[in-house]
């Protein structure tokens, strides 16, 4: 039930996104706003829960990093779906998990096995056969296709880069600081 409802939640995130965007929406004054009220509410919710949002110095590189994926993040989100269709960056962004084990395997040095390789051609394929047009007409240019997939590659970045802080916060404490943080250059652009 969780499961689909993150997928029910994610999907209406897009659909929602592309039809302000369809009635008159700038794709970086949407992506503020949104993301401002978002952050005011999940940081009431956090401090409610943790009262805190200390993090030790020694863990502020992990979340500089994941703040500058997020930050990459919500640009690649919104203009993805400015210059693509909402099925296409939808279908796209399905590719974050073989992006996750290919950053994983150059930056951290994992050794993943076959499993994963079988998993990351099939999705490598899928990704290929949007991007050249197959399946009745996905795709709606370049700029967008290679924006989704940016989407995809900067949420892979922003899952490794909080993985060593999941060790030792809460997820509440980690998406309030790093969300707010890259909110921040996104008000801005």
């Amino acid at each position: 039930a969780m499961l689909l409802s993150a997928v029910l939640l994610w999907a209406l995130n897009i659909t929602v996104t592309k039809y302000m965007f369809e009635h008159g929406w700038l794709p970086l004054a949407y992506a503020t706003i949104r993301y401002f009220a978002a952050i005011s509410i999940f940081w009431a919710y956090s401090w409610w829960r943790e009262r805190s949002f200390r993090i030790a110095r020694a863990d502020w590189p992990y979340v500089g990093i994941a703040a500058s994926m997020i930050f990459l993040n919500q640009l690649c989100f919104v203009y993805s779906l400015e210059f693509a269709h909402a099925a296409t960056v939808s279908l796209l962004f399905a590719s974050c998990p073989m992006f996750v084990g290919l950053i994983s395997i150059v930056v951290l040095r994992t050794d993943l096995r076959g499993p994963f390789w079988i998993g990351a051609g099939l999705t490598f394929a899928g990704v290929a056969l949007i991007a050249a047009g197959a399946g009745g007409g996905l795709v709606s240019g370049w700029k967008g296709d290679l924006l989704a997939i940016a989407l995809a590659v900067t949420w892979a970045g922003y899952t490794i880069a909080i993985a060593p802080l999941m060790q030792r916060y809460s997820p509440y404490r980690i998406s309030a600081v790093v969300l707010a943080l890259g909110w921040a250059p996104l008000a801005l652009v």
